[in-house]
């Protein structure tokens, strides 16, 4: 009879997968739902009240001013869009300032916006990155032009977890003109923070990379900001992309809740165990590369790379062992083009793959993750002349 493995799943790059508190909070919000959204501003008693309960847990771990203004929607995807085209309007136009930077290795949420933005007579450049994903401000200077009315970019790279210089970069731009849009996925419940004290217009990050469900994700617009009209009100402060459904605002704010009572194990903890994951693994498996070891990084991601084994073949052969790691793609590029945009050598970029654990991830699962990794290294690395 074969043996059966446990998942031990280590890609919350991709999804964070919902808590059982979070999925009951979803449910008692679309029994709260009594009609669509889009039909009526009008919200019952009990869904208002969850509605604002969810809001407060939000601005409390963003660390928003209550004049700020939050925005729900499906995806980050989605209010990116919305940011580019609001600015195009309301100032683009008015100004003849149609010039957008990011960097070189931004999500594909960013760079394709950009690249449509091209269609109506907007220009844009990308910021050179170093092998780590890490972006300077001398770097962004380079980029800035007297025409450049937005700087993009992520507040960490999520594949290899290194941390950018945000205050410095959007305090420069702030002061040249330059409105700010960081999204903070990556970075998001993750590390503490106060928007109210950082110089960023525009603040996004998607719910399903903190355990709330997929197809959710906020918006928080600085006070004297004019944030995107194309929604419906929910208040005086807060307002719904069309499509985006109020249960999963509800579900958010129970997994910001949930968030705030661990935070500090996510920054403490999660390290901990990633330390030791990466300490056994350079001691048991030769050839073991780390991307960002060195940088700023978030508490939760490890990058590697196996000498001459291909990612595609480790993370089929980790699969099959109940082990989930990622290499990118979809709506954010792979790791093997960050890499290479950053310097690294192309065989060394298309064997790296990386890991994210979150609050929920236990020791025994990094002991047990471990132990299958070294032996798939070595049963490769025997096999090497015929599959590698």
């Amino acid at each position: 009879m074969a043996e059966t493995r446990s998942l031990i799943y280590l890609d919350n790059f991709t999804l964070a997968p919902p808590t059982s508190r979070v999925n009951e909070a979803f449910e008692r919000g679309r029994k709260e739902s009594l009609y669509d959204i889009s039909a009526s501003y009008q919200m019952p008693g009990p869904l208002t009240q969850a509605l604002e309960t969810s809001i407060e847990y939000l601005y409390e771990l963003v660390g928003a001013d209550p004049s700020d203004r939050f925005f729900f929607g499906q995806s980050e995807s989605q209010l990116s869009a919305e940011i580019f085209f609001s600015l195009l309007i309301d100032e683009m136009y008015q100004t003849g300032k149609n010039h957008l930077i990011a960097p070189k290795t931004e999500k594909a949420s960013i760079l394709r916006t950009m690249d449509r933005l091209k269609e109506i007579g907007c220009t844009f450049s990308l910021i050179d990155v170093d092998q780590d994903g890490q972006i300077t401000l001398e770097a962004v200077k380079k980029q800035i032009t007297p025409r450049t009315a937005l700087i993009a970019l992520s507040w960490a790279d999520g594949l290899v977890g290194t941390i950018r210089p945000i205050w410095e970069i959007t305090e420069y731009c702030k002061e040249q003109g330059i409105a700010t849009y960081v999204q903070a996925s990556e970075i998001f419940a993750k590390l503490f923070f106060r928007f109210r004290d950082l110089p960023i217009d525009y603040l996004s990050f998607s719910g399903e990379l903190f355990h709330a469900p997929k197809g959710t994700a906020g918006l928080f617009v600085k006070k004297g900001v004019k944030p995107p009209v194309i929604s419906y009100p929910l208040g005086a402060r807060m307002a719904i992309f069309e499509g985006a459904h109020p249960a999963g605002l509800i579900a958010m704010g129970e997994a910001a809740c949930e968030v705030l009572d661990l935070i500090d194990s996510m920054s403490m903890e999660t390290a901990h165990l990633r330390a030791k994951f990466e300490n056994q693994l350079e001691k048991r498996v030769e050839g073991v590369h780390f991307f960002g070891r060195g940088a700023n990084r978030v508490p939760n991601v490890s990058c590697f790379a196996i000498e001459k084994i291909h990612a595609e073949l480790l993370l089929f052969h980790l699969m099959n062992e109940g082990v989930y790691a990622t290499f990118g793609g979809g709506q954010r590029q792979k790791l093997d083009h960050l890499l290479i945009a950053g310097g690294v050598n192309e065989e060394l970029a298309k064997s790296a793959i990386s890991i994210a654990l979150s609050a929920q991830t236990s020791e025994d699962e990094i002991d047990e993750a471990l132990e299958r990794i070294v032996k798939i290294a070595e049963k490769l690395k025997i096999a090497r002349g015929v599959l590698v």
